[in-house]
């Protein structure tokens, strides 16, 4: 069962629109998987995904991240924000945690994250105290620091080339 749970309250007054699915019988669910998706998805991507976790007995709650999906209000696909998107979307994940924790207390909480949702679990972790039984990180890596400086001056370039909207295909 799909339901959208409330909207959350993020930074500089965003909305973190969230999506729940809940097994048959919710009272005997064993566990809570967040999910947290990647580039050019949305949350509602993981429909099927998210099903099959009830199946087992999960309850699944998963957000759009800032620019996809319903939370895609700027105009700009993508698009975090103009001030400290990294820090605002890593935010988001900490409060939909929060929300879950505060909702499911009983249960064992997971998360899981694909491929950009790993890099902003990934930042989110290293700034607040998640309370989770297990977190799985699918589609991500691990690159040598040179190659990683290297991307990240590039990247500073064409933040400065094509300013706070700007795209990268």
């Amino acid at each position: 069962m799909t339901a959208a749970a409330p909207v959350l309250q993020g930074l500089y007054g965003h909305s973190i629109p969230l999506y729940t699915w809940q097994p048959e019988h919710p009272e005997n669910a064993r566990f809570v998987v967040q999910i947290a998706h990647g580039m050019a998805e949305h949350a509602r991507r993981y429909d099927r995904f998210a099903r099959h976790l009830t199946e087992q007995g999960a309850i699944v709650i998963a957000h759009d991240h800032r620019g996809h999906g319903r939370a895609a209000t700027s105009g700009v696909y993508g698009h975090y924000g103009d001030q400290n998107g990294w820090q605002a979307v890593t935010e988001d994940v900490w409060r939909v945690h929060q929300f879950a924790l505060q909702r499911w207390p009983q249960l064992p909480h997971f998360l899981f994250a694909h491929s950009m949702g790993s890099f902003i679990t990934l930042s989110s972790l290293l700034e607040h105290p998640y309370q989770l039984a297990g977190l799985i990180l699918s589609g991500s890596n691990h690159e040598p620091p040179l190659r990683v400086r290297a991307a990240r001056q590039i990247a500073a370039f064409e933040r400065w080339r094509q300013g706070p909207r700007g795209r990268a295909n």
